[in-house]
């Protein structure tokens, strides 16, 4: 062959491989990425090929078929691994939610012990302001007895004064 038809054949190779590359990649944006499809394309692909030239074409799928195993190798791989990887993260997730759930329970037993200490806290002011009314109420009644008593002492006193000073004007008379 010479180099001329070498060149055009390059270019026609390079030409439609990148267009059917491009379609295939557009046809999978729309869809969706989905493998299943771009086998499918290249099923279609692989059966026109074969039917336009039978004879290289068995050869060129066997190959094909060797390259996409490989393919679906390394794919495999990458997704076990990532699915490694999303099991690690998912295990310390659940590890993090459990240490969580265990600090809320401690947390909330500490709010629970905190509301008694609040409750018993209250309980004691409320019985301390009823003792303190009930200290002041009697104080007041003992001020009363007390006034009342001195009051007496005080009309006692005075009478004695009088009967004395009776007794003593009758006794110079």
């Amino acid at each position: 062959m010479d180099r001329e038809t070498i060149d055009r054949v390059y270019r026609a190779l390079f030409v439609y491989t990148l267009g059917f590359h491009e379609l295939i990649n557009q046809v999978t944006t729309t869809l969706g990425k989905s493998f299943g499809i771009v086998a499918d394309i290249w099923k279609v692909y692989a059966s026109l090929l074969e039917h336009s030239c039978e004879h290289n074409h068995k050869l060129f799928v066997g190959e094909c078929k060797v390259g996409l195993k490989l393919v679906i190798r390394e794919h495999k791989e990458k997704v076990d691994q990532m699915e490694g990887e999303f099991a690690e993260k998912l295990t310390k997730k659940r590890e993090m939610e459990a240490q969580l759930a265990c600090d809320v329970e401690e947390k909330e037993k500490y709010l629970k012990e905190l509301e008694q200490e609040r409750d018993a806290y209250r309980k004691s002011k409320q019985e301390m302001e009823a003792e303190i009314a009930l200290s002041s109420k009697l104080c007041d009644k003992e001020i009363q007895l007390r006034m009342k008593f001195e009051a007496k002492i005080n009309q006692i006193h005075f009478v004695y004064n009088d009967l004395q000073a009776r007794v003593f004007y009758y006794v110079l008379e």
